[in-house]
């Protein structure tokens, strides 16, 4: 915070009981950004942990269909 927004500086004119209730203020919406920003990497881990599994599923499924192919290709070399 620059030197002339911290203390006194900030609000020469004011009481300190207003002073002190803006601070809060500010100390507030800052609570409220920081719960807003956990709350979207949570969504954000969430889809990384939704992707990873798909991703395990569609290499299960690739695996699967490797063998199909191959007892395919087995059964016509037959």
């Amino acid at each position: 915070m620059p030197a002339e927004l911290h203390g006194k500086e900030f609000l020469p004119n004011c009481d300190a009981s207003f002073a002190w209730s803006l601070q809060m203020q500010m100390i507030d919406d800052m609570d409220s950004l920081v719960a807003e920003r956990d709350t979207e990497i949570a969504k954000v881990v969430q889809s990384i942990n939704d992707l990873a599994q798909i991703m395990q599923d569609l290499s299960v499924m690739v695996i699967d269909q490797g063998t199909i192919l191959d007892r395919i290709d087995y059964n016509m070399e037959q």
